[in-house]
């Protein structure tokens, strides 16, 4: 997982705010460790 963050950009009128995204890159992830990431975000998005 990466912490990204990204500010505004006023040729497109985004506010003036920065906004902090966490990333995770599953390539190459086990199914172990897909299964996990497929239940947080179950958890985290109700689906």
């Amino acid at each position: 997982m990466r912490t990204e963050i990204h500010g505004p950009n006023p040729a497109s009128g985004d506010t003036t705010r920065l906004q902090l995204r966490q990333v995770i890159d599953l390539r190459g992830a086990s199914d172990a460790e897909l299964a996990v990431a497929s239940a947080l975000l179950n958890h985290a998005y109700g689906t």
